[in-house]
């Protein structure tokens, strides 16, 4: 993992694994009734990787039942290249939910699996979105 070469020598960055990741919510803003949460996604090894595109969340109960969720993409994805300490971002947004009437899901924590692997990152809290609808950004370098 990280950078290889190809038959003509030159740099191939792969993509990050999620084990060289770490997951860590970056705050809330907020405006006429929607709410941005910000995430982001920590290169923690040792070598250049990159991600690409939109990821996949997943809401959980406390007790680990999953919640209904999910996401509608807004944007395009372009490439994210991280070296190492280097992050990449993206939002999850939904309507406030008491602005709907609504009750947040009890999202005690999320899975979010990046795009190209197949193992989830945990997140220690989840969105509270009402009925677990969520718009998500594509992952974009720094953030």
């Amino acid at each position: 993992m990280g950078v290889t070469t190809d038959a003509t020598g030159a740099a191939l960055v792969t993509t990050c694994q999620p084990a060289l990741l770490r997951p860590a919510f970056a705050g809330t803003d907020g405006a006429a009734g929607t709410l941005h949460d910000k995430w982001r996604l920590r290169n923690v090894g040792t070598h250049t990787c990159t991600v690409q595109g939109f990821p996949a969340v997943q809401n959980y109960r406390a007790d680990g039942r999953p919640l209904r969720t999910s996401a509608r993409h807004s944007g395009t994805p372009s490439p994210a290249l991280l070296t190492p300490g280097q992050h990449a971002s993206f939002f999850l947004s939904y309507p406030e939910p008491g602005n709907l009437g609504c009750t947040g899901e009890p999202a005690a924590r999320m899975t979010i699996r990046v795009p190209n692997t197949t193992v989830a990152l945990t997140a220690r809290l989840g969105e509270r979105a009402c009925h677990g609808h969520l718009q998500e950004t594509p992952l974009v370098h720094g953030g």
